[in-house]
């Protein structure tokens, strides 16, 4: 009983399971407006209030790194009850409201309390999981479990009774603690080319999902097809795998197989087309739905813990997911009902090729490192950072230091591959010059070398 104890008191655990209660919470008051929206309001409205009410759920995420500048921990401590206590009064409005207006206030209030939520959740797991080994697998693990729960809730339970109950019991599980959580020391601009990178991925990808999430949404609503059936427990399977993968050679592979999996997406879209087709299609649709999440998820938190700002940044995927969802959804389904599925598979064609264009440098740069390090790169890594560690450089500069030591690239080639501009990579290069007291980078292999003795 006492080693359960331990590992139910685990920190690790902890933040594990408060990441699954926020995603699986999240989705299920995003499902519930879109059903009762239907109910309240009719099924032509449900997309609608679909991409209004997701892009409330981008404005609290946003909301959260605002309030953390501007209040002190005390008063973050009452906000964050009091958001608590909003969601679960909004909540029980949504679910009991025939007014159209008092619905969709009630709706997007507790869309936007939960994101504002949310946004602290994400920040702590970046911090609490920034050195893990299994990061991938513990996020993509809570992710599968919250999508399992959800399905659970919204196929065996009477939610105008049970959802508010599972909302007033989960909400104050995940309650965020009250401490600010320590800020990274770099800054926007030393990882300005990365984030660029993974930014427009993310919004391609999400492009990409919404050319069918829109018309599986407005399905739904009609009763043509249903999002909770067994097709989406491919998705708890996905986002299993994919955090599994996440965590092989430090996510060598996470963008390749992302990127080869949503090649799948013009299958779905095809599939769409008719009723006997609809369980493959949203089927294909969950399987790489898992990969794109995790993607954007794991991705923005490596760097959100680097930098000053993680608070803004550890959940920037899910906002990019959520604001591009919200413009994409009702152009998507007035194209779907105008052209046919034609348009989806050709849309999602042209958007497949573009992501891999754009992860194309990132992904040849990975191949190119595992190739020709090999087995041999954990070794050095651990004496890099031993020797980075002795001297007190930055993860950052840690990274440059490996690369200068370990290969026999030139500067623009070394800027390249991080994915940092010449200017930057010369102003680490130089502080990790002074800060071992070498002069060149031949001074530095000596210095290295005398150290590993």
């Amino acid at each position: 009983m006492s080693e359960l104890t331990k590992k139910l008191n685990n920190p690790l655990f902890k933040q594990g399971t408060i990441f699954s209660l926020c995603f699986f919470l999240f989705q299920l008051i995003e499902f519930t407006v879109n059903d009762r929206a239907g109910y309240v309001l009719g099924a032509d409205a449900v997309d609608c209030v679909y991409s209004i009410g997701i892009a409330f759920t981008a404005f609290g995420l946003l909301s959260y790194p605002l309030l953390k500048k501007v209040l002190t921990d005390k008063s973050l401590k009452v906000f964050n009850l009091i958001s608590v206590l909003l969601v679960l009064i909004c909540s029980a409005f949504m679910l009991q409201s025939t007014n159209n207006s008092l619905f969709l206030f009630s709706a997007f209030s507790a869309l936007f309390f939960m994101g504002n939520l949310s946004g602290r959740v994400y920040e702590e797991t970046a911090f609490s999981l920034n050195t893990n080994k299994h990061k991938g697998l513990i996020i993509g693990s809570s992710m599968s479990i919250a999508v399992l729960l959800q399905y659970l809730v919204q196929n065996y339970l009477n939610k105008d009774l049970y959802v508010l109950c599972i909302l007033f019991g989960l909400m104050f599980m995940i309650k965020p603690n009250t401490s600010k959580t320590e800020e990274g020391n770099q800054t926007l601009l030393e990882y300005k080319d990365e984030l660029i990178t993974i930014g427009i991925a993310t919004v391609l990808m999400t492009m990409l999902i919404s050319l069918i999430d829109g018309v599986v949404v407005q399905m739904h609503a009609l009763g043509t097809l249903s999002v909770s059936s067994y097709s989406r427990l491919f998705y708890a399977l996905s986002l299993l795998i994919a955090g599994y993968i996440a965590d092989i050679k430090n996510r060598k592979y996470l963008s390749l197989i992302t990127v080869c999996v949503l090649f799948a997406s013009s299958i779905s879209t095809a599939f769409i087309s008719s009723p006997n087709t609809y369980f493959a299609a949203t089927s294909f649709m969950y399987l790489y739905s898992g990969f794109y999440v995790i993607y954007f998820t794991i991705t923005f938190m490596d760097i959100a813990v680097r930098l000053n700002n993680c608070s803004l940044w550890a959940g920037m995927g899910r906002v990019i997911r959520s604001l591009v969802t919200a413009f994409m959804v009702i152009p998507t389904v007035i194209i779907y009902k105008e052209f046919g599925t034609i348009s989806l598979i050709i849309g999602s064609c042209i958007l497949s090729v573009l992501i891999l264009l754009i992860l194309l440098k990132p992904i040849s740069s990975s191949l190119y490192s595992f190739d020709n390090e090999g087995h041999h790169e954990l070794f050095i890594d651990e004496n890099i950072r031993d020797y980075g560690d002795n001297y007190h450089l930055t993860d950052r500069e840690i990274e440059v230091l490996g690369k200068l030591l370990t290969t026999e690239d030139g500067v623009q080639e070394i800027a390249d591959s991080l994915f940092i501009s010449r200017r930057v990579l010369q102003r680490y290069i130089s502080s990790i010059y002074e800060k071992t007291s070498t002069k060149s980078r031949i001074g530095l292999f000596k210095s290295f070398t005398e150290y590993s003795k």
